[in-house]
């Protein structure tokens, strides 16, 4: 039995490396059909259903793996990758330090341990652990790279260069390491070696959406909208059998809202592969934003049809049905979408405005503003004797990194300027302390809830959160941020820097108020309104679910309105 077991083992790490993950899956469960305590058996079939897009499922495997042999270091590691891929960092750093504390100075878990680390916000114990990684094994480039990648969200942009040419000279190959070099000079001001660097990234690997959405801002930027998806289009003429590519450029058209052009592209994937799921869910996209509501209808269905575990697809569905004011189908769609992603943001903010549209009184089990939409002010840091003292220097250090430049794809202000990148990255000075502000009264804030497995806020309650995103945004008189949520955060919340000297009465009208409940008026009826309003304060901190729909409103009187945006997990 023994012998046939590991005959087993060994053909399917044999399809397994050779990319046949079905195949490879198919032979562990011959293993685990007879052997169900077979710990390899058990951390193979985790790793690929990781691979194949199933963390959930990879967790439960790995969990039993290192329930059967918690001494092993590669069965610590896998599982730390994948509740890393279910968002729980704080988890997997645990386990790639149980990994590690078995293995000391094996490169991969220091690698991870970085990787983690970096993603809490531990910028220097994670330089630590990178360097550690890339010293243990000089000629792996990806270890090179994700020093790189610490050193510039630490502002080291000069060590980060070097990092990054460190890889490139040992993996000239290594696309991820074009596109963080070219995100790199773009922040220098380097525009056109940004965009080639980012563009050599594309032809490396023509999937590689971050080098193509890289070169696509770029070009924004610039004010050249007319190439601004060429990074897209030469993919597809380099490769004109993959239908991937096409699907890339089709969403990306979608994103431009350019809907006719991406269904004349996404056809073309189709017509390479007429099962493509991604294809069938995006060509509904571009049905849906041309009105044509049954065929997008249908294309949503075949591509549920065709993997109906993408939670993206059941979404899509639901976003069509809610154009064509069938609440309780897009009720059912995106139900369907959050039993397979339940962290999603927009997920659940749809279902809440499908949910008030029917009149469900189960909505209430998804929202309440009185309860999580939380305000205060904080105390000013050391050296400063009020809060208004230090947000008018926080202020001055901000305005010179408001250069006006084309709003972002898909931005929903409306006038105004933001900063470009992630705020808090590398933040030092008074950038630096107001993030280490909001970090703590963010987990003050949130030691003061209590997990729920059955809410879908509070089931992922945890104070070591790190902040996803962060954005400084002015806004002057009439400008305004149209209703949204936010899918890069579990918490969200804004700062006030400085608010307007606008008429009481103007404020009691809602004027310059953050608004929650109302989601955009094309998405909805007057069955969903505005459930709390709250006006902005300097040193004001406001947290909220990400999933909340939210929105500023236009005031209309000489002042500005200085705000730092932000999301955690």
């Amino acid at each position: 039995m023994a012998t046939k077991i590991d005959s087993l083992l060994e053909e399917g790490m044999q399809r397994h490396m050779a990319g046949d993950l079905a195949g490879a899956a198919g032979l562990y469960e011959r293993v685990l059909a007879v052997s169900p305590d077979n710990g390899d058996a058990l951390n193979l079939l985790g790793v690929a259903a990781l691979q194949g897009g199933a963390p959930d499922r990879a967790a439960e495997l790995l969990r039993r793996a290192v329930a059967i042999d918690g001494r092993h270091p590669g069965y610590l590691n896998n599982l730390g990758q994948a509740l890393d891929a279910q968002g729980e960092v704080a988890a997997a750093l645990d386990s790639y330090r149980a990994a590690l504390a078995l293995a000391p100075g094996d490169p991969r878990c220091l690698n991870n341990v970085g990787l983690a680390l970096s993603q809490m916000g531990d910028f220097a114990g994670a330089l630590e652990a990178a360097t550690a990684a890339a010293g243990a094994d000089p000629s792996n480039s990806e270890y090179h790279h994700n020093v790189g990648a610490i050193l510039l969200d630490m502002g080291r942009a000069e060590e980060a260069q070097a990092a990054f040419e460190r890889a490139l000279a040992l993996n000239p190959g290594q696309a991820d390491s074009y596109s963080s070099l070219g995100l790199l000079l773009a922040n220098r001001g380097d525009t056109q070696n940004a965009i080639a660097c980012c563009m050599r990234a594309t032809e490396i690997e023509p999937l590689n959406v971050e080098g193509h959405e890289a070169c696509r801002n770029l070009l924004w930027d610039i004010g050249d909208a007319e190439h601004m998806n060429a990074s897209y289009i030469n993919a597809c003429e380099r490769h004109p059998d993959v239908p991937e590519t096409f699907v890339n450029l089709g969403t990306a058209l979608i994103e431009c809202q350019e809907p006719a052009q991406a269904a004349a592209v996404l056809q073309q994937a189709l017509t390479l592969d007429p099962r493509n799921a991604a294809a069938l869910s995006q060509m509904g996209e571009a049905l849906s934003a041309l009105g044509r509501y049954d065929e997008a209808i249908a294309a949503h269905r075949a591509a549920i049809a065709a993997d109906g575990g993408v939670a993206a697809y059941h979404e899509a569905l639901g976003d069509t049905y809610a154009k064509r004011k069938e609440f309780d189908r897009a009720a059912a769609a995106y139900r369907a979408a959050h039993e397979r992603n339940p962290r999603r943001s927009s997920v659940l903010g749809a279902l809440t405005t499908a949910l008030n549209e029917i009149g469900d009184p189960t909505v209430g089990r998804l929202v309440d503003y009185d309860r999580f939409v939380t305000a205060r002010i904080l105390e000013p840091p050391a050296g400063f004797d009020s809060i208004e003292a230090f947000n008018e220097a926080l202020h001055d250090e901000l305005v010179p990194q408001h250069v006006p430049r084309p709003h972002p794809i898909g931005q929903t202000m409306r006038g105004g300027t933001q900063n470009k990148g992630h705020l808090f990255n590398g933040a030092t000075g008074l950038v630096g302390e107001v993030r280490d502000m909001l970090r703590e009264a963010l987990r003050s804030y949130i030691r003061s809830l209590d997990v729920d497995p059955n809410d879908p806020f509070l089931r992922y309650a945890n104070e070591n959160i790190r902040f996803t995103g962060a954005w400084s945004t002015i806004l002057p008189e009439s400008a305004y941020d149209e209703s949204h949520i936010h899918n890069e955060g579990w918490i969200s919340g804004v700062y006030y820097v400085k608010t307007p000297d606008i008429d009481v009465s103007r404020w009691a009208e809602g004027e310059g108020c953050i608004q929650f409940g109302r989601p955009p008026k094309t998405f909805a009826s007057d069955r969903n309104v505005v459930r709390r309003r709250i006006r902005p304060q300097s040193g004001m901190a406001v947290f909220f679910p990400s999933y909340y729909w939210h929105g500023v409103e236009p005031f209309h009187q000489a002042g500005t309105r200085h705000s730092i945006a932000f999301d955690a997990r």
